[in-house]
């Protein structure tokens, strides 16, 4: 047909260059690094309010002001990350933004291991934990163009933005069942030291029994402690494991390609 005929013609003078994207080093590197990003991102924004809420008492609302504070200050990290990129290597940029947030994260642990924190605390802690997230999560989104072509420039967002939503949804389950499984296997190593041969164990049980005139509500009260005290360390032990992650990227960081401050090219050098 003609218009078989003109498309024939089309292709004979514009030949259509096969590209495959993940023979580009940058752009796969990128792509498992904000795989990574959407697990920390996400899962940050599940662990504290469950915290807050399973263990201190919050309510959904106090839960959500300490959330809001943190993205506030997002607001402005965003903006002052880019500006960032504009004058230093991307590579650079992921490297010690993910090495400053694994140390948050640890700081975050260290600290959720006392059913202690106050609101304004916990509000520090989450604004620690997210207001860094621009200084990983922008240069990746720099990075992964570097030596692709123009016309793929879809593609490479739209593998981009699909690997963050499976890093969320990753994220999200990896946390629920660390937290649901730690705190099991936590409770079972506490309560090893719950025997009769265990003088501080007995001195607080009959101690709670003389405080509450039952025996049963004694026992009740430790089996609480027991609880709370099982899946604190849980949280904590599921913030070591995002730091970790977040070491595993800042080391990936490092296979990155240099590209040019603000000109996106790969440098040889």
């Amino acid at each position: 047909s003609l218009t078989g005929l003109v498309v024939w013609e089309w292709h004979q003078k514009n030949p259509v260059v096969e590209v495959r994207l993940f023979t580009n080093r940058n752009f796969w590197i990128a792509n498992v690094l904000m795989f990574g990003a959407g697990i920390i991102m996400f899962s940050s924004i599940v662990l504290m309010p469950q915290f807050l809420q399973s263990l201190m008492g919050y309510s959904a609302t106090q839960a959500g002001l300490v959330l809001s504070a943190a993205a506030c200050v997002m607001f402005v990290s965003f903006p002052v990350t880019a500006q960032l990129c504009g004058k230093f290597q991307g590579r650079k940029i992921i490297g010690v933004g993910a090495a400053i947030m694994a140390l948050a994260f640890a700081y975050s642990a260290a600290r959720t291991n006392i059913l202690t924190l106050d609101f304004r605390a916990a509000t520090w802690l989450m604004i620690v934990q997210q207001a860094l997230i621009p200084l990983v999560w922008l240069p990746i989104n720099l990075v992964a163009f570097v030596g692709i072509p123009q016309e793929k420039s879809n593609s490479v967002s739209g593998l981009l933005n699909f690997m963050r939503n499976m890093g969320s949804s990753v994220g999200t389950s990896l946390v629920t069942t660390l937290i649901a499984r730690g705190s099991q296997t936590y409770q079972v190593q506490l309560v090893k030291h719950l025997t009769p041969y265990n003088p501080r164990a007995v001195a607080a049980f009959y101690g709670l029994a003389e405080r509450l005139g039952n025996e049963q509500q004694a026992m009740a009260a430790i089996y609480r402690v027991v609880q709370g005290q099982a899946a604190t360390l849980s949280y904590v032990h599921t913030y070591q494991v995002l730091g970790g992650i977040l070491m595993a990227m800042m080391l990936g960081a490092m296979l990155l390609k240099k590209n040019q401050p603000g000109g996106g090219h790969v440098s040889l050098h």
